[in-house]
């Protein structure tokens, strides 16, 4: 006699999770292992290295590396509106994402798991370069041979005294000294993690993140690689529907279509995510979730508030690139924008100031009338600790103003 329909049923519901289990477990452990072996052989610091893109990785034929005034990348032909100008193999790149889960660096136990969660995503980067320096193979260390030997242009290493004397602007000292106890305790962790890596040398890796990595959005899926294992699950999937007789060939074919058309289309509709340099804390940036990159060749890129070239996450083709926004030709400078930054941010997290940047602004001191006497006559109470901008005051503070003056347009401006 046939078994009751309900046991059958169940029998069948049994074996698909049994051949889910198994084939879905067996393709995402190939996806899970590792991705950064390439990159993993760089090394050592250096400076005086006149930088080849090629041997750095990065795919760049119409670019080359220029020296002065400042260093940077410029193009060797014509580059037309669109075109992608330099591109790296994601796994050549450093990457961390705020998605909670350990690097490798914990699983091999570089770093313990209580160590890795106390570092911010600036510290984890910092982490995965000195374990680069650390496991430098011979003649293998020519990205971190380029790298800058000191940042001594970043003001949170300048003393106290000079930081007051030379910015005197509160903002900057404020922000300053506020990165500086931050880095401290991150380089704290990272010196006891580390053999022979001792404090100065954390922040030396603390710097070089800050002035070189980019920001993006931390999407729900993951690399070329996972996808291919994706797709491979879903194959799986379709031939266990057919081989335990739960459906047609037919039906598992166009459930397979329906899978890979799904990658397809989420890597060409939605190819990429576009990054822009993190600054602070106070950063949507650096608030949200996001994936951080350093990326040799593309982090020789220099700032320009009016660019729109973007440094992308491409999915499909698993790469990090810088695309150009405008035709450029030869000799003309490839640059990327680190997002809408004002003077005094780009002075604290990059070491350098922007002439005529469009996105700069002054905030007043928010004094005191009894402590600060002598300065408080000149600013009057409604403009202490307010923000001001190229285009003009906020609506509040010109409203406060307007009041001020009895409504006298003119006198108010």
């Amino acid at each position: 006699s046939e078994p009751p329909p309900q046991r059958t049923a169940w029998t069948m519901r049994l074996k698909l999770i049994l051949w889910v289990v198994f084939g879905g477990a067996a393709c995402f452990q190939q996806a899970a292992q590792g991705r950064r072996l390439l990159f993993r052989r760089l090394g050592a610091s250096s400076s005086d290295v006149v930088v080849d893109l090629e041997r750095l990785g990065a795919m760049s034929p119409k670019l080359r590396v220029r020296s002065s005034p400042v260093r940077g990348l410029e193009a060797a032909q014509k580059l037309s509106k669109g075109e992608v100008a330099i591109k790296i193999d994601r796994a050549l790149a450093l990457e961390v994402a705020d998605d909670g889960k350990p690097s490798e660096l914990v699983g091999t136990g570089v770093l313990s798991r209580d160590a890795w969660r106390s570092l911010t995503w600036e510290g984890k980067l910092a982490a995965e370069v000195l374990h680069l320096a650390g496991t430098t193979k011979n003649g293998s260390s020519y990205w971190l041979e380029s790298l800058p030997r000191s940042y001594g242009e970043l003001p949170v290493f300048w003393g106290d005294e000079v930081l007051e004397s030379a910015a005197y602007y509160e903002p900057v000292i404020r922000s300053a000294k506020a990165l500086r106890e931050t880095w401290r305790v991150q380089a704290k962790v990272l010196s006891s993690a580390f053999e022979n890596v001792d404090e100065e040398r954390a922040l030396w890796a603390l710097a070089t993140v800050r002035t070189r990595a980019f920001s993006g959005p931390l999407e729900a899926t993951g690399s070329l690689r996972q996808r291919v294992f994706l797709v491979a699950f879903a194959a799986w999937l379709a031939l266990g529907y057919v081989a335990l007789g739960l459906g047609s060939f037919e039906d598992a074919g166009r459930g397979f279509a329906v899978a890979v058309l799904s990658t397809v289309v989420a890597d060409f509709l939605v190819t990429s995510d576009v990054f822009a340099a993190p600054v602070d804390d106070a950063d949507d940036l650096v608030n949200a979730r996001r994936r951080h990159v350093v990326a040799p060749g593309l982090d020789l890129a220099n700032h320009r508030s009016t660019n729109s070239d973007e440094v992308s996450l491409t999915y499909f083709t698993d790469a990090v690139a810088l695309t150009a926004a405008t035709d450029l030709d030869p000799g003309a400078e490839l640059c990327a924008t680190y997002g809408k930054k004002s003077n005094a941010q780009l002075l604290v997290n990059y070491g350098f100031v922007e002439r005529e940047n469009p996105n700069d602004d002054f905030v007043f001191p928010d004094l005191d009338d009894d402590t600060d006497a002598a300065q408080a006559k000149r600013i009057p109470p409604f403009l202490r600790g307010k923000r001001v901008t190229r285009t003009g005051f906020p609506p509040a503070v010109a409203a406060a103003a307007l009041a001020e003056c009895g409504g006298d347009n003119a006198k108010a401006a």
